[in-house]
């Protein structure tokens, strides 16, 4: 009994001690750092990238006396999206860099809402 244990564990301990990678895994790729004190001809071009300050976006979506407001709206860097229902509002997306996030969430609540028969301006 003791002997099969053994033999059990040593070799589950080989199995996983194994080099060998399965092909068809994820790529990974390893981009390098970026010093800012670094020439800027070493500094990748993303890093030279300024994220532009974004105007405020309001959407007023309408049926048989409901209004229902999207207002997108710039948050430092990122950007928040309210969404006003029966007054009251609340934040339904936001994000910290960018405003990509905010503007795919306003779409998909738009396009709900235009599905559910309101008018979208």
């Amino acid at each position: 009994m003791r002997f099969s244990l053994m033999v059990l564990v040593f070799g589950l301990a080989a199995a996983c001690s194994s080099n060998t990678k399965s092909p068809g895994g994820p790529e990974v790729k390893v981009l390098p750092a970026v010093d800012k004190g670094a020439p800027s001809s070493m500094k990748t071009p993303a890093a030279d990238k300024v994220v532009e300050p974004m105007a405020t976006a309001k959407t007023e979506c309408t049926t048989k006396g409901d209004t229902r407001t999207l207002e997108l709206r710039a948050k430092g860097k990122g950007c928040e999206l309210a969404y006003t229902k029966n007054g009251q509002e609340g934040i339904v997306a936001s994000a910290a860099n960018g405003n990509a996030y905010c503007e795919t969430t306003l779409n998909k609540i738009r396009d709900r809402l235009k599905g559910s028969g309101f008018e979208c301006k």
